[in-house]
């Protein structure tokens, strides 16, 4: 879906790496093959929500992580900073959005309640999902 959603995008290139790995993938276990593969002088961002920070302290290897790239956690609406641990908070960038309460959570949701997910997915990912049939409660 992430090829889908990025297809036709010039900037993106999507990346197999987590889907080919046997066994369980961890951020950590990505980004170090990212340096083998394009050098330890390249440098890297983990971009992701900063409601995904909340439980950093589980991650594998997460202070690590921390050291080999750059984190830019895009805030959630009514997400609290403190809840993200201090170590991380110190080296992350933040960037606070104007909430558009889009998650994959409320689309896995509203296709199974049928109701729409134009605009809040690539069309292509929601033919996607309607095609195979995802995400629909068996009844």
């Amino acid at each position: 879906m992430v090829c889908l959603a990025t297809e036709g995008h010039q900037t993106f290139r999507v990346s197999r790496a987590e889907i080919d790995r046997p066994g369980r993938s961890y951020a950590v276990d990505t980004v170090r093959e990212f340096r083998e593969q394009y050098g330890e002088n390249a440098e890297f961002s983990w971009v992701l929500g900063a409601d995904s920070l909340i439980d950093f302290e589980i991650w594998k290897d997460g202070d690590a992580l921390l050291d080999m790239c750059q984190f830019v956690a895009v805030t959630r609406p009514e997400y609290d900073l403190a809840r993200v641990p201090t170590q991380v908070r110190e080296k992350a960038e933040f960037f606070t959005i104007t909430g558009i309460g889009i998650s994959s959570t409320d689309i896995r949701a509203r296709v199974a309640e049928g109701r729409s997910i134009r605009y809040r997915t690539a069309a292509a990912v929601a033919a996607h999902i309607a095609e195979r049939d995802l995400y629909r409660v068996a009844g």
